[in-house]
C-alpha cells in the first residue's frame, strides 16, 4: 500500500520517502521499515506524476497542474510551508541547480 507507479522514492539520512500519485507521502526508517510519519497534500482530479525532491530541510512535490507543494521536514513529520502554482501542466520533476529551481512544463521551462 506504499508508493505508486510513477513518483520515485527519495532517500535522505536514515529515511526514505515514498510518494503516491494521489499526493500522500510516507516517511520510513530505512533500517526497520517502520513508518515514521505520513502526510496528505491537497487532493485534485490530477495526479502527482513528478517525483518528490529534497533540498535542504524541504521536500518539493509537484502535481500535474504545475502546483508545487513545499514542506519542511522534521522528526515529527512534514509541515506545509508553501504552495506555488504555474499556469501550465507538467509531469516533470523539478531540478535544483546553481541555487535555482527549474521546472519543465508542456510548453516552457521555468
Amino acid at each position: 500500500d506504499l508508493g505508486s507507479d510513477v513518483p520515485t522514492p527519495v532517500a535522505f539520512e536514515d529515511r526514505v520517502i515514498l510518494a503516491s500519485d494521489k499526493g500522500k507521502v510516507q516517511c520510513l526508517d530505512v533500517n526497520t521499515g517502520k513508518t515514521l510519519w505520513s502526510h496528505q497534500f491537497p487532493k485534485s482530479r490530477l495526479a502527482f506524476s513528478a517525483s518528490p525532491v529534497i533540498a535542504g530541510e524541504h521536500l518539493y512535490f509537484t502535481r500535474e497542474d504545475a502546483t508545487t507543494y513545499v514542506g519542511r521536514l522534521g522528526s515529527d513529520g512534514l509541515k506545509e510551508v508553501a504552495e506555488n502554482k504555474l499556469d501550465a501542466s507538467t509531469v516533470s520533476t523539478p531540478v535544483f541547480a546553481s541555487g535555482r529551481i527549474f521546472l519543465r512544463t508542456f510548453e516552457s521551462i521555468y
